[in-house]
C-alpha cells in the first residue's frame, strides 16, 4: 500500500516537540500528500499535556492559516484527539480521534500509558493485582466513543499492551483480556469507526509491532472493519515512521486498502 497521508500527530500546543509550521514542513519533505494533525483536547483530568481552552482556540488559528498558506503543497487537516474524559466542543474540527489515556478507579483517574512502572502501580493499588480488570476497564471507557457522532477514528485501539510487547504483564490471548477487547472493537466497528493503525509506540518505547496487535487487526479484517495508518509523531522524525512495516501487517492480516479522510 502506497500510504501517503499521516492523520495523527501532535505539536507543541499539546505534548509534541516541534510547532506545527516545523512537523508540516518536515511532512512535506517526506512526500506527504495529506497532513493532520490532532493535538489533546483538554479534559478534567490534570494532565501537564492537554491543551487550555485559549490554546486550542490558538491551535485552530494556526492550523487554519497553514492550510491557507501551503493550499499549493499539501493538504492540511485540523483534527483534534479527544479523550473520553475531554470536555470540549468537537464541531470545529475537521475530525476526531476518540481514545482513552487514562483509567477511572473511584475518584482517582489512572494513566494507562505513562510508565510500566505507573501501570503495575495502578494494577496493583487499584485493581486488586489483576491487569485484566484493568484491560477490561479501558475497553469499557474506549467503547463509549462509538456513542459520539464526531468521533471519526479510533485511537491506539490497544494501548494497555504498550508496555506489554514481551507479555510480562499479562497474556494477551487470555480471554479475560480477549473478550472486553473483542466487544469493544465489534461495538465501535459497528458504528462504522475508523481503526487506525498507530506506530507511535515503536518510533518511542521500540515495541515490534503497532497498535492493534496482530490478532485483533486481523479479527478486524474478518469484521470487515475500516483502517488507516498513522503514526502518532510527537516530533519531525516520526512522522510516517515504520509505515511500510504497518502496511506489511495489515496485508498480512487481509487488508488491501485503507481509509483516507
Amino acid at each position: 500500500m502506497n500510504i501517503t497521508t499521516d492523520i495523527h500527530t501532535h505539536t507543541s500546543f499539546s505534548d509534541g516537540k516541534a510547532s506545527p509550521r516545523e512537523m508540516l514542513s518536515a511532512a512535506i519533505a517526506k512526500g506527504l500528500d495529506t497532513y493532520g494533525f490532532s493535538d489533546h483536547a483538554h479534559m478534567k483530568v490534570a494532565a501537564h499535556w492537554m491543551m487550555s481552552g485559549k490554546k486550542t482556540d490558538d491551535y485552530i488559528s494556526e492550523i487554519t492559516a497553514l492550510k491557507t498558506e501551503f493550499s499549493d503543497k499539501i493538504r492540511i487537516l485540523c483534527g483534534i484527539e479527544h479523550d473520553i474524559f475531554s470536555d470540549i466542543e468537537l464541531s470545529p474540527f475537521d475530525y476526531v480521534i476518540g481514545s482513552v489515556h487514562y483509567v477511572d478507579a473511584g475518584e482517582e483517574f489512572l494513566p494507562v500509558d505513562a510508565t510500566k512502572a505507573d501501570f503495575i502501580n495502578a494494577v496493583n493499588n487499584y485493581f486488586c493485582g489483576d491487569p485484566y480488570a484493568f484491560c477490561a476497564r479501558y475497553f469499557n471507557l474506549l467503547e463509549k466513543h462509538a456513542e459520539n457522532p464526531f468521533v471519526k477514528i479510533v485511537g491506539h485501539f490497544d494501548l494497555v499492551e504498550k508496555f506489554n510487547d514481551d507479555g510480562s504483564i499479562f497474556d494477551r490471548c487470555d480471554k479475560r483480556y480477549t473478550d472486553p477487547a473483542l466487544q469493544a472493537m465489534e461495538k465501535l466497528n459497528s458504528a462504522g469507526k475508523i481503526f487506525e493503525i498507530n506506530t507511535g509506540a515503536m518510533f518511542r518505547v521500540g515495541r515490534s509491532v503497532p497498535y492493534p496487535s496482530e490478532y485483533l487487526l486481523r479479527t478486524l479484517c474478518e469484521m470487515h472493519g475500516k483502517i488507516i495508518f498513522s503514526s502518532d509523531a510527537h516530533s519531525k522524525d516520526a512522522i510516517a515512521f515504520a509505515f511500510d512495516r504497518a502496511s506489511e501487517l495489515a496485508e498480512k492480516c487481509g487488508f488491501s486498502d485503507f481509509e483516507r479522510i
